[in-house]
């Protein structure tokens, strides 16, 4: 097994980029009413084309905060890359935000969930609009057949919260 930690930054962020961008691809395409009936694990939301990063922000923020989501941290993927000197000019950041309360609870049942959380929302560039991407916590309980019916409960609770915060920064909501 290779020790990821042992290559250079760059093929890290590299790798890291390549991997993300693996995901959207198993992402529907079709309408977002569509994707929940659909066995992926992710849910995406297209945004109109005039839609600004800065609208998109305010959004996610303002529409977390209401809904107790803590933000716990901002991830500006392309201002990383090309701190290392990667070509990169596309939008891609990745809100981080958590329901603190709800994620010790399911985190003292499950303690490997943690690999699922914070719960993350992509805003990336993609031809001539932003989309937002976010894996689906209900769909990380597959991975933890033992996992009391509590957790199964959490974690729909956040997934609902999170697909609302999405779905506000579609309608241009706050």
């Amino acid at each position: 097994m290779w020790d990821v930690n042992s290559f250079p930054a760059t093929a890290r962020a590299v790798m890291l980029v390549g991997l993300v961008f693996a995901f959207l691809t198993l992402a529907p395409q079709g309408e977002v009413a569509g994707q929940e009936e659909t066995e992926s694990p992710l849910y995406r939301v297209d945004l109109p084309p005039d839609r600004t990063l800065e609208e998109v922000e305010m959004s996610i923020q303002s529409k977390a905060e209401g809904l107790n989501l803590a933000d716990v941290g901002t991830l500006d993927v392309a201002e990383g890359m090309q701190n290392r000197g990667i070509d990169f000019e596309q939008v891609y950041k990745v809100y981080q935000v958590c329901n603190l309360g709800l994620g010790a609870e399911v985190l003292k049942e499950v303690p490997a969930f943690g690999a699922f959380i914070p719960c993350k929302i992509v805003v990336f560039e993609e031809d001539d609009h932003l989309a937002l991407i976010t894996y689906l916590p209900s769909y990380a309980l597959r991975y933890f057949p033992d996992a009391p019916p509590e957790a199964e409960r959490i974690a729909e609770k956040i997934e609902q919260d999170i697909i609302e915060v999405m779905d506000a920064a579609e309608a241009g909501g706050f």
